[in-house]
């Protein structure tokens, strides 16, 4: 067995001041809950958790952005024309003030008023149909003819109610 005397003799321990010293620096190097230091570690990984959550964000709107406006560039300008018509013609009719039976000064203009309110909603129909039976990436002429009669009754409706609103359906 090992003798302690045999290693060490007194003025080898070391004395009360400097075991002081001694445990307080290892007291300061082995920090083992350290409240303050956990919360730094976890908040900068929340912070840039976010800021990595948001770089993905605009990284990915603007690989859609650059990918749809490839896709729209590809097309052919009759598609171009005609998509902006449409969306035009849309954008007129979503403006349109709601059309309610009872709403105007005389029968025959509240009756007018719904008829022209029921040409739009079957003009709607049809062209929905027309888009649900042939996808909106067929170009073919005829159908495209097609389509766009379908918008130039449905621009002449819109601009009837606008006329009517307009004149103080005098003339109707």
């Amino acid at each position: 067995m090992i003798n302690r005397e045999n290693f060490y003799n007194k003025n080898d321990d070391p004395t009360f001041l400097t075991k002081k010293k001694m445990w307080r620096k290892i007291r300061k190097s082995v920090r083992v809950n350290d409240d303050r230091r956990g919360f730094f570690i976890e908040t900068r990984s929340f912070a840039l958790g976010i800021v990595s959550a948001v770089v993905l964000f605009f990284m990915l709107t603007g690989i859609y952005s650059i990918g749809k406006s490839i896709y729209y560039d590809q097309q052919p300008a009759v598609l171009t024309v005609n998509r902006a018509y449409f969306d035009a013609i849309n954008n007129i009719e979503d403006k349109l003030p709601e059309i309610t039976p009872g709403s105007f000064e005389s029968k025959r203009v509240d009756e007018l008023m719904m008829v022209k309110k029921e040409e739009l909603k079957t003009l709607n129909g049809a062209i929905d149909e027309f888009y649900s039976e042939k996808g909106r990436s067929d170009i073919s002429p005829v159908k495209l003819k097609k389509l766009r009669k379908l918008y130039r009754l449905k621009l002449e409706v819109i601009n009837t109610i606008i006329e009517m609103q307009e004149t103080g359906y005098e003339n109707y």
